[in-house]
């Protein structure tokens, strides 16, 4: 089974990724985390969330009257707030099934695409908040996965962040 090419525009120029599934990546038979197949997969996941961030549509321009405009931020926000709530991949443009599972991932893999993660979300107003020590390393990477399912504003403006929470509430 074949995937379509994805584009990602990066620097003027059209980069060209040919990605799988992860699922049928690491459904291969003798494929484990550790081989060049998964640090190459990796290499190109972790390009496309920079690619994704750099390429994020400029915040909208407000048109105020100049009396109004010490609310800027404020009007801004609300406009966002009004708007039709979308789900994280759609706002960030990546796919989720591009992320694989933290099962078969290195300890380094999950520790760089949890950074390449939070650096993305940071570039559209989104933040990740956690207790510390409630989970360990590859329990948020799972978790930032799981949330890219989910619906959440999306600040066109230059103001506003979006703060998800990530608590195991079952444990409170």
């Amino acid at each position: 089974m074949s995937f379509p090419v994805t584009n990602w525009k990066c620097d003027d120029k059209i980069v060209l990724l040919k990605m799988k599934r992860p699922k049928d990546i690491l459904s291969g038979t003798g494929f484990n985390k550790t081989t060049n197949t998964m640090n190459r997969y990796v290499e190109q996941l972790l390009d496309i969330l920079l690619a994704a961030r750099d390429n994020r549509e400029p915040p909208r321009e407000l048109e105020l009257p100049e009396e109004m405009e010490f609310m800027r931020d404020v009007i801004e926000l609300e406009r966002s707030m009004e708007e039709d709530q979308r789900t994280m991949e759609d706002i960030l443009g990546v796919p989720q099934h591009y992320f694989p599972p933290e099962d078969r991932l290195t300890d380094a893999h999950v520790e760089r695409l949890k950074i390449g993660i939070l650096e993305l979300w940071r570039a559209f107003n989104y933040e990740a908040d956690f207790r510390e020590g409630e989970f360990d390393e590859r329990q948020q990477y799972t978790k930032l996965v799981e949330k890219w399912k989910e619906h959440v504003p999306y600040f066109r403006g230059s103001n506003g962040t979006w703060h998800l929470e990530m608590y195991d509430y079952d444990d409170l």
